[in-house]
C-alpha cells in the first residue's frame, strides 16, 4: 500500500525496458497518490511505448504494419523539427524516401516488408536525429528503438 514503493517498482521496469510492468506499477501509484504527476508522465509514457511498438507478441501483420507507419511518421516529424538547416543531402534523400513511404498504399501481402522497410528508414532517420539534435527530451519512438537495440 506504499506509493512511492509501486513508483519506484515501476521505475526499475521503465529503466529496464519492460514498460508492461511499468505500466502496472505506475496504475497502482496512481490508485494509492492520484495527484503523483511523475508516476502520471512515465504512465503515459509507457502507454505511448506500447501502444507504437510493432515487436510487441500477438500483434496482426496490418497492426505492426500500421505501427511502422506511425514510428515513422513520428520519427520524421521530430528529426526535421530539431535539424540544423541546410540538412545533408543524404538526411534529405532518406527524409524524402520517408515521406514517399507514408503517402504509398500496400497491397496487404506486402505489409511484413514494407513494415520491415519503414522501420529500417526510421531507425536510420533516428539515428541522425539521435547524434545531431542534442538536448531533445526523450519520446516514445526514442524507447521503442532503445528497447530494440538492447
Amino acid at each position: 500500500q506504499d506509493p512511492d514503493a509501486h513508483a519506484g517498482l515501476g521505475e526499475a521496469e521503465f529503466a529496464r525496458g519492460n514498460y508492461r510492468a511499468a505500466r502496472v506499477n505506475f496504475e497502482a501509484a496512481l490508485r494509492l497518490r492520484p495527484a503523483d504527476e511523475a508516476s502520471r508522465q512515465r504512465l503515459d509514457l509507457s502507454n505511448q511505448v506500447l501502444a507504437l511498438d510493432p515487436a510487441q507478441r500477438g500483434l496482426s501483420r496490418e497492426e505492426q504494419y500500421q505501427r511502422s507507419l506511425k514510428i515513422l511518421e513520428l520519427t520524421v516529424a521530430s528529426a526535421t523539427s530539431c535539424l540544423a538547416s541546410p540538412i545533408s543531402a543524404t538526411t534529405r534523400d532518406l527524409i524524402d524516401s520517408a515521406n514517399k513511404g507514408l503517402k504509398q498504399r500496400i497491397h496487404p501481402a506486402q505489409d511484413l516488408e514494407a513494415m520491415e522497410k519503414n522501420m529500417q528508414l526510421a531507425e536510420r532517420i533516428w539515428q541522425i536525429r539521435r547524434t545531431e539534435c542534442k538536448g531533445v527530451n526523450p519520446t516514445a519512438v526514442d524507447l521503442v528503438f532503445g528497447k530494440a537495440t538492447q
